[in-house]
C-alpha cells in the first residue's frame, strides 16, 4: 500500500499488458514442461541415465525490454517483437 508507481511506469505496463491480451483456447495449450518432466520420469523407470542438457545458446544478444517499451511508448505505438528490440551486449 505505501508504494509509489511513476505514473509512466504504470502506463508502460498498461500497454504491455493490453498488447497481449488474447482468448484463451484450452484445447490449443501444449504444457511442453509436462512432456519434459513425463519423458523423464519413463527414462527413469526404464533404467536410462538421464539426458544430457543443451547448453544456452550464447549469440550474445541481450534485449532490453524495458528499453524497447520506452522507445515503443515514445513513438505511440504497440510494443515491439522480440527480433525488433534493441540488442545490447553484457
Amino acid at each position: 500500500p505505501d508504494t509509489k508507481i511513476e505514473p509512466a511506469l504504470m502506463k508502460m505496463a498498461e500497454q504491455l499488458v493490453e498488447s497481449r491480451i488474447a482468448a484463451f483456447d484450452p484445447a490449443k495449450f501444449h504444457d511442453r514442461y509436462e512432456d519434459a518432466v513425463i519423458a523423464m520420469i519413463e527414462r527413469k523407470k526404464a533404467g536410462l541415465p538421464a539426458e544430457a542438457r543443451r547448453a544456452p545458446q550464447k549469440d550474445g544478444a541481450i534485449i532490453d525490454f524495458a528499453e524497447a517499451l520506452r522507445k515503443s511508448l515514445e513513438k505511440g505505438g504497440k510494443a515491439p517483437a522480440a527480433k525488433d528490440a534493441p540488442a545490447t551486449k553484457s
